[in-house]
């Protein structure tokens, strides 16, 4: 976009000489402009000048709140009103406190920090995570079950339990069924439960919120419960939507296990957005994925919260050979037969199969480095990396047998166990 030339005389200016008040003037201005996401920069870059300023605080805050950022605007008003009032004449004493020092500007990068709690405990680290890692507004993935190679039981559950309502909800309705609900993906480290869900997003058109740890615990007491109902609300106002909670089993750990209040207070307050505030989890699906589901908390599995468990097994042969050939597909290749590296490495994650083409990779550069020539990708350096690659799911399934034998309440893990049993496991 073009400047006007109140900005560009403001620009001129502030190269000339930056001072906190050219930077309001511009920031002010960039706003009555709606360009919303220059003004908060220009306002945050005069805080560093002048962190104290209420006019910018207060200016800031306004930009914030249009650029979709709720918690840093309520911290920058609060930043201000500390601001205005150390300003104010001080009511005769005989002993005067000193003022509280000004908190920083909340920009985006690392900083030298905010100075006072409150202002440190309205703000919002929330992000939205759309597919392959962006950030714009939790967009629906572009990917589906079609990218999805093999695993075509997992499909059938994931659509019965997400597609289906959706497709049918008069149907669904007239039964009594809510459409959302919640199903935990298990399995060993590496087989793809992330990407499933984000094919499950991307088959369903709704938007993708992803959780992890850092978006949800905080040192500050109450700042995780916050936090977490912050992320809820947010997937409630943009139904249909997904959110998917990676690593559950660390939100949502049994509370016995718990020694202090605050981790159970935090499985507490998920229990309670799971079962919907005031019943406003419609269009809203819940998903998630551990690796040790035999750590949830059991309120986690009542019926309407996390009732069903998906097994997400290594990928089968199917699966293999495409993950071969997509990691192959930008790199140097002769003679290279796809189908039996896929044979080669049963019982591999798809991590261990990455693994396998990047331990070949250097083999290929350390001959091309010998040769003086590039060597390509072939069957026998393949075939070399997949002997010094060991499947990492075997020290999963040792512990998981035992809770698929010994512990399977219900038929919580008949899945895991049908499929021991298929391999000669259990």
């Amino acid at each position: 976009m073009q400047d006007d030339a109140v900005v560009l005389a403001l620009r001129a200016a502030i190269a000339r000489a930056d001072t906190a008040e050219l930077r309001l003037a511009l920031g002010s201005h960039l706003l009555q402009c709606a360009r919303v996401a220059d003004a908060l920069s220009e306002l945050e870059a005069g805080l560093r000048l002048d962190a104290a300023n209420a006019d910018i605080l207060l200016a800031a805050s306004g930009a914030a709140e249009a650029a979709g950022h709720p918690g840093k605007a309520a911290a920058y008003r609060l930043a201000a009103g500390a601001a205005a009032s150390s300003s104010a004449p001080a009511a005769p004493s005989r002993s005067t406190a000193p003022a509280p020092a000004a908190p920083e500007p909340l920009d985006e990068e690392p900083n030298r920090g905010v100075s006072t709690r409150e202002v440190r405990k309205n703000t919002s680290h929330l992000r939205v995570v759309a597919s392959d890692g962006e950030t714009e507004q939790g967009a629906p993935p572009t990917i589906t079950f079609a990218d999805v190679g093999g695993m075509d039981d997992v499909k059938v559950r994931l659509g019965r339990a997400f597609l289906q309502p959706l497709k049918n909800p008069e149907m669904y309705r007239k039964y009594g069924k809510n459409i959302g609900g919640g199903l935990v993906l298990y399995g060993p480290p590496g087989c793809g439960k992330t990407f499933i869900a984000r094919a499950v997003a991307g088959e369903i058109g709704a938007r993708f919120t992803s959780v992890g740890l850092n978006d949800v615990l905080d040192m500050w007491l109450g700042e995780s419960e916050r936090k977490l109902h912050e992320i809820f609300e947010n997937a409630r106002r943009r139904a249909p939507a997904l959110v998917f909670l990676d690593e559950i089993d660390a939100l949502g750990q049994r509370r016995t296990h718990l020694k202090h209040s605050a981790g159970r207070n935090v499985v507490n307050q998920l229990l309670a957005e799971l079962d919907g505030v005031g019943g406003r989890n419609e269009g809203v699906f819940f998903l998630a994925a551990t690796n040790h589901p035999w750590d949830l908390d059991p309120a986690l599995r009542r019926p309407g919260r996390f009732d069903r468990l998906l097994f997400v097994p290594p990928p089968d042969l199917e699966a293999r050979a495409e993950i071969f050939a997509l990691k192959l597909r930008d790199r140097p290749t002769a003679r290279v037969d796809i189908a039996r590296l896929a044979k080669a490495t049963h019982g591999f994650s798809g991590a261990d199969v990455a693994a396998v083409v990047d331990a070949a990779t250097d083999l290929a550069i350390d001959d091309s480095l010998s040769a003086g020539r590039e060597v390509p990708l072939d069957d026998a350096l393949l075939h070399a990396a997949s002997k010094d690659v060991r499947p990492s799911t075997r020290p999963w399934f040792e512990t998981a047998r035992n809770y698929a034998i010994y512990s399977n309440e219900g038929g919580t893990y008949d899945d895991l166990l049908q499929f021991l049993r298929q391999e000669g496991l259990a």
